[in-house]
This record gives structure tokens, sequence and C-alpha cells, in this order.
């Protein structure tokens, strides 16, 4: 199922695309970079201001505002779960 969203509303790790596009990226709020070498510390990148990234394939990342709209791709289940906890006032995304 593909469902048009504001990139707030949808669930973290989530495929989706452009609007008008085809190329599929992983919908994520902080990225982890883990070093080389264990002992050294990991970086992290937290997207501000209710932001998302959008991971390709091969590792790019963009950064896109709460209220970009992208086609979420997700199976019956998810959706139903998106659906229940919007009613209950359950939200796991950021408003």
């Amino acid at each position: 199922m593909k469902l048009i969203l504001p990139a707030r509303h949808i669930p973290e790790g989530s495929t989706v695309t452009k609007r008008n596009g085809t190329n599929k990226y992983t919908l994520v709020r902080k990225i982890r970079i883990f070093p080389e070498k264990s002992g050294q510390a990991r970086e992290e990148l937290t997207a501000k201001d209710g932001c998302v990234f959008l991971v390709n394939g091969i590792g790019d990342v963009n950064t896109h505002a709460p209220t970009t709209e992208f086609v979420w791709e997700a199976d019956d289940e998810e959706v139903l779960l998106f659906v229940r906890e919007r009613l209950e006032g359950v939200h796991h995304y950021y408003e």
C-alpha cells in the first residue's frame, strides 16, 4: 500500500519515495556513525526541528522539512497500526 503523508507522520525506518520519484529511501531521524576502531566514540547526527533524513541504498543522506510529503510504502498491518495509534492519540512520530 502507498500513502502520501508529511514526513513528521511517517514511522522511523520506513521506506519512502519522493512524490514524483521512483528511488527508494529509508526515513530516519537519527544517524549513528560507528568508528573503524573499537574504543573510539561513535558520532550521532540528529535531525533538528522535526526534520528527517532520507538515506539511499549507497549511504547518501538528504535532510527534509517535517512538512515535506513522501510516498510511504507500507503493508496492511503497518497502516492499521498507524491508524489505530493516531485514533488513540499515541504518536511514535514527531509532530
